[in-house]
């Protein structure tokens, strides 16, 4: 090997492993419903999320928000500083309503974060509903399960379902009638399949979600309450929440996995 080809192999072998130095992985926090505009929703409502991210630490903790084909933006938190928004890109409309937020897993566990939704047609009524903000801790393999969900005519659901894959997952969501009849095993009032699209880019998550209960799955026509469970055969972890909005007073309340 002449010394030029020679030089030219030791350069690449550090340049490579300079970059792999520079790899960090990252602690992915799902912000559910991030929007990027107040959006108009059903009854006339508004709806706007406010973000605020504070370092309850004692070192700067960097963060990325910003994701796109060109790379990723970061900013560094300083110890003991609460900020709002951060600059998050939020999803376009045909994208999934949730965001990643990426954080140093090293200090990831000393931001505090808040996320709430609110109508602001009705703003002088209410400050607004608190979203879960989910860590890769809390995604499930295989079930969720989601107790006494409301199906009176004066309530709207809709079922978000979110992964951290790159790939997709086949789930099973079935409906239980509550308080169970004495049989064994319990049969299911309604059964329906949902594939989790795959996460794209490194901000945006995968998502399916299945909307108005009574008005999409007949079956559940004229029940009160119901038992809601997701399977799926994947061993690639997901997560989810239901969302009950009372029709008049759009009074959101959130149903998180049992």
């Amino acid at each position: 090997m002449s010394g030029n080809r020679l030089l030219l192999l030791l350069i690449l072998v550090v340049c490579c492993a300079s970059m792999n130095a520079q790899e960090v992985e990252v602690e992915k926090i799902l912000l559910p419903i991030a929007l990027r505009q107040p959006i108009p929703g059903a009854y006339g409502s508004l709806w706007k999320t406010e973000l605020w991210v504070r370092n309850d630490g004692q070192n700067p903790v960097e963060i990325v928000t910003d994701c796109q084909v060109g790379g990723c933006v970061p900013y560094l938190m300083p110890p003991g500083v609460a900020k709002r928004e951060l600059g998050i890109i939020y999803p376009r409309s045909d994208q999934p309503p949730g965001v990643f937020l990426l954080a140093d897993p090293r200090y990831a566990g000393d931001l505090q974060i808040s996320l709430r939704i609110r109508d602001l047609s009705r703003q002088e009524l209410t400050w607004g509903t608190e979203l879960p903000v989910v860590r890769s801790t809390d995604l499930r393999v295989g079930k969720l399960g989601f107790l006494d969900v409301p199906l009176e005519d004066r309530f709207r659901q809709m079922l978000r379902l979110y992964s951290m894959a790159p790939e997709p997952i086949p789930v099973t969501v079935s409906f239980f009638e509550i308080p169970w009849l004495e049989l064994s095993p319990q049969p299911a009032l309604a059964t329906r399949t949902l594939t989790i699209t795959p996460a794209t880019f490194d901000v945006l998550p995968g998502y399916v979600e299945l909307p108005d209960f009574t008005s999409t799955i007949p079956e559940l026509i004229g029940k009160e309450r119901v038992y809601v469970e997701i399977r799926s055969d994947s061993a690639l972890p997901f997560w989810g929440f239901i969302s009950v909005t009372n029709n008049e007073t759009q009074h959101v309340t959130t149903i998180t996995p049992r």
